[in-house]
């Protein structure tokens, strides 16, 4: 069989979340059923320091992934051009893959990892949201996180055509045994300002005195001054036996982590769709997290874990604490998060939702008119939310 669809986008080397779905979907049994290929446009080896930030190297990065694009276009046989972008200025990038794509006759997937939001420059230039708005044009079918971001870019580009498929994640396989005791607080992420990661310490300071608790920061700093403060703040409040500093993990070290943990705690002042929720829920882990971007629809406060406002560090040491002091309810919460995650995160779910846009496009079933945004709240979730108790 030819490739049907080539896949552009980063894959592992580096950190993230889009990387960690692509490789899913290439290990799928999509790879055989429409003969997946790939274009990484990843820049290896740039896990230091901001990653938000172009390198040096970057345009010439840009120039050759256009260039091997064209090219591939060219002498391959894929149909389907399925692009993985963003809210950030590299959709200036990824907008001339869709052009590219266009130009050759393809069918263009734009896979969005970001949400219509002014705190990211595409949207806040009103030049580059009617940029934003004339490429969408383009594109046939445009893949969404969340059903509260469909309704928000129906406002922007209302013909476009839209559908939802939230991010997923491979099922956990951790081991039985349990490497310590006590009960473990993980974060995984850039360790920086706005993923709250200094929250986290202050809540960590005001839960030194519990003697079962030890908390894992798993992640690279974001900028030099970062790592300087992160290690300052310790020193000063004598917390460096309480806290691990673990740096980048993946693999079967990411796997050990979470079997040691016990609650992810995610305090970012900015995130789209963390896949570390997703992980976490695989894991039959509680999540304590902030109400921004899709969280509020992965994380029902009460049920599967806690919401807490941005930068309330007082309640989320007391939320901690809470779990630390209530094992039953901490169990409750992390058997529900692994329900809703086989119900809507999984990897066999989610890829299936994948597979029947490919096959539509291709014109091997269902035509476009019939489809629709899935819902994402499982019915006994909303149920229990109306039923929690008061904490």
């Amino acid at each position: 069989m030819g490739n049907k669809v080539l896949i552009v986008g980063p894959v592992p080397g580096p950190p993230g979340g889009v990387a960690s779905l692509v490789q899913a979907m290439l290990d799928s049994h999509l790879g055989d059923e429409y003969g997946l290929s790939v274009l990484d446009t990843a820049q290896k080896g740039r896990l230091r320091y901001n990653p938000d930030v172009p390198g040096l190297l970057s345009p010439f990065y840009i120039m050759f992934h256009l260039l091997k694009l064209g090219y591939l276009l060219r002498k391959g046989q894929e149909q389907i051009v399925h692009l993985q972008a963003c809210s950030s200025l590299s959709f200036l990038r990824d907008s001339l893959f869709i052009v590219i794509a266009r130009v050759w006759k393809k069918k263009v997937v734009c896979h969005f990892h970001g949400m219509l939001c002014q705190q990211y420059p595409l949207f806040r230039c009103r030049i580059l949201r009617r940029y934003f708005c004339f490429i969408m044009r383009y594109v046939d079918v445009l893949i969404l996180l969340s059903p509260r971001f469909v309704s928000e870019f129906d406002t922007i580009i209302p013909r476009t055509e839209k559908l939802v498929v939230p991010n997923f994640a491979p099922s956990f396989n951790l081991a039985d045994e349990r490497s310590q005791s006590g009960v473990g607080v993980l974060f995984v992420g850039r360790l920086s300002a706005k993923k709250g990661v200094y929250d986290l310490l202050k809540a960590a300071i005001a839960l030194r005195s519990e003697p079962a608790i030890h908390f894992h920061l798993a992640g690279l700093e974001e900028t030099q001054a970062d790592k300087n403060r992160i290690l300052c703040e310790l020193r000063n409040n004598h917390i460096q036996e309480k806290v691990h500093l673990a740096g980048y993990v993946q693999g079967r070290a990411k796997a050990r982590l979470f079997a040691c943990s016990d609650i992810l705690v995610l305090p970012s002042y900015t995130e789209v769709f963390p896949m570390v929720i997703l992980e976490a829920m695989a894991a039959g882990m509680p999540v304590i997290a902030t109400p921004v971007g899709a969280i509020p629809d992965m994380v029902i406060d009460g049920v599967n874990g806690f919401i807490v406002p941005e930068g309330d560090h007082e309640l989320l040491a007391e939320r901690i604490r809470y779990l630390l002091r209530h094992p039953r309810e901490r169990r409750e919460m992390g058997r529900n998060n692994l329900r809703k995650f086989n119900e809507e995160y999984s990897l066999q779910v989610n890829i299936q939702r994948i597979s029947k846009i490919y096959s539509s496009l291709l014109g091997d079933e269902t035509r476009r008119a019939q489809w629709h945004v899935p819902e994402v709240q499982p019915a006994h979730l909303m149920e229990n939310r109306d039923a929690r108790q008061t904490i």
